[in-house]
Order: C-alpha cells, then structure tokens, then sequence
C-alpha cells in the first residue's frame, strides 16, 4: 500500500528525511536492534537549513534526499543528465519543498493524533513487492536496505512517515463525496462533441494585429469564415469528441481543445497564444450524450468523479496548510 501522497512528494519519499530507531518495530519484528548507524535525531543531523514551526530540516537530511534524487534523475536521462539540468529542475527547490511539505503534515497528523502502530509499519514492510517472490526474510531485507544505502531504523522511520501521512489523506479524502449533478457534468464534459473551426496565425510577431483586424471584421458583420477569408487566410474545422481526446495534426492540440471546451457555441474566442503559434476559433456545435447513455455509465463515472475531487480537494488541503505554516528557510545555508 503505498501513499498517494508520493504523487505530491516525489518518488523518493520512502527514501526520505533521516530519523529514529524504530525499536518498537525491531521487536515486533523478533530481530531487537542490528547496529549500524541507525540514523540520527533531527537535532543530531547537521546544522539546521529550515524550520517549520519551530522544528528543524536539518543539512544531512537535505543532502541525502538531494543526492537520492539527482542519482534518480541521472539513471532516467542518462548522457542527457549534466549541471545544466539540475539547474533547469531547479532540484535543490524542489527537495526543500518535498521535505517541508512532509514536515508540515506530520505536524498536522500529529495535532489530530492520527499514528500508526509499529505492527502496522512491519505489515507494510513485510508486504512490499520487492519480498513477493521469495516471502518476507530478515537476511533478504538487510540485503535490500544495504542496495539502497539505509540502516534498517533510517528505512523503518521514512516508511512510517509516509503511513501517516497516508492515514491523514485517507481521512481528508473520507469525507469529500460527490452529487448526481457533479457526476453529470464531468461525464458531458468527458463524452461531449464539439465541432470547431479555427484559423492558425502561424507568425506569432504579427498575431495579434491579423487577430484584431479578424474580429473588427465579425464585429461589422461578417461570418467568421468570410472575416478569416478577407485576412488572406482560410478556417479549418476539426471535430473534438471529449475532454481528452487525442488531435491530430495540430501544432497545439492541448491547447485549442481546452480553449474549445470553456468557449460558448457561436462566440469567437479571443486570441489564444501558444509557443509555436496563436489562434482564433468558433465553436460550431456541440453536442451532449443522451441521457440513456449516462445511466449506462453513472456508476463507473461516479468512482471516476469521485476520485478526482477526493484528490483535487486534498491536493488543495495540503496547499492551505503549506500556507499557513510558518516556515523558515536558511538560503545562504542550500548555497542560493
């Protein structure tokens, strides 16, 4: 079972800060402690680089999950992975993040005392994948840790961590349900049919004075094929047939088909830009499932809707509380 808040942090959250000796979980386990380092207090680790209410990120912790992350980023990209894009990901910002949201949701879980059990923690550990083929072993799990580079108390506070903040988003996302009408809309928006027609304005250094020469031409009366016409270009139409439907043969896809969908039949649309181009567009149509066919699918779009505004509304949970915590980073310490 493995959080869906990793979506949030990234994929190296159970790699993440440094923290204690599970103890409790060792002896749950049968094994009592093994040695090693067995990590270190969070007020042992290094010189403090943030503070979140008051607690402390320390420089060990941040290092680690920035070097866990490069070496992640350097085995997807490559010969493609050099300084200048760590720069471009702008990494150090994005770990700092990680590990200061973390923090201030163990914080919050903490204030509405949502824990877990150290047999909770050995029942996920005892679970996970990498044990499937051959059971769960204590010599099996020291080999795993040791490729990873973590001391079983390192690996066993991270994962606990993580099953916290788990409990927490279950528990937000709990009680958020959604109506019949919330169903609706998103299944007319994900089924629905749009005929549209567009004009492509190519050269995005004389755009806007084609764009308003356009419309100061539909304003005097003109149809929005007859206005494109009399700018020397011509209007092509496409068929859009749902939210996330694939357009081909477009410079821009992404960004004409989200342009369509929030524009009102008949209405020209106000100049859209885009990287390699701009556009105008009129819908000509659009067309709604019938209403036989969304009580074929309600239920299988209700899950779906569901599971959206479960995630959209904790995504925006964590956001408020990111905002509300008083949080102090050290810049001069993270080396900008």
């Amino acid at each position: 079972m493995i959080s869906a808040f990793r979506k949030l942090l990234g994929p190296a959250v159970m790699w993440g800060v440094i923290g204690f000796i599970s103890v409790g979980l060792l002896a749950y386990l049968g094994w009592g402690y093994f040695g090693g380092d067995g990590g270190g207090s969070r007020a042992g680790g290094g010189f403090v680089v943030a503070t979140v209410g008051g607690d402390p990120i320390l420089y060990d912790e941040f290092s680690r999950e920035y070097g866990r992350q490069m070496n992640a980023y350097r085995q997807m990209l490559g010969d493609k992975f050099d300084e200048k894009v760590l720069e471009a990901l702008h990494l150090k910002d994005q770990v700092l993040d990680r590990l200061v949201t973390q923090l201030v949701l163990l914080q919050r879980a903490k204030a509405l005392g949502v824990s877990v059990t150290p047999q909770e923690v050995a029942a996920e550990i005892k679970g996970l994948r990498v044990f499937a083929q051959r059971g769960f072993s204590k010599a099996d799990y020291l080999l795993f840790l040791r490729q990873n580079g973590m001391s079983p108390g390192q690996f066993e506070a991270a994962f606990e961590r993580d099953l916290v903040i788990q409990k927490m988003e279950e528990l937000i996302k709990t009680g958020v349900q959604v109506s019949d009408a919330e169903v609706l809309d998103m299944y007319n928006a994900e089924r629905q049919t749009l005929t549209v027609e567009y004009v492509e304005l190519p050269d995005l250094a004389v755009a806007k004075e084609i764009a308003d020469k356009i419309t100061l031409a539909i304003g005097e009366g003109k149809e929005f094929k007859a206005a494109v016409q009399a700018a020397g270009l011509a209007t092509r139409t496409v068929s859009i047939a749902g939210a996330s439907a694939r357009l081909e043969g477009l410079k821009e896809p992404g960004v004409l088909r989200q342009a369509a969908l929030a524009q009102k039949p008949g209405q020209v649309s106000s100049l859209i830009q885009a990287p390699t181009a701009a556009y105008l567009l009129r819908v000509v149509e659009r067309k709604f499932p019938s209403d036989a066919e969304f009580e074929k699918a309600k239920v299988a779009f209700r899950r779906l809707a569901l599971g959206r505004k479960r995630e959209m509304l904790f995504q925006e949970w964590v956001r408020q509380a990111r905002r509300e915590a008083k949080v102090w980073v050290d810049r001069q310490a993270l080396g900008g």
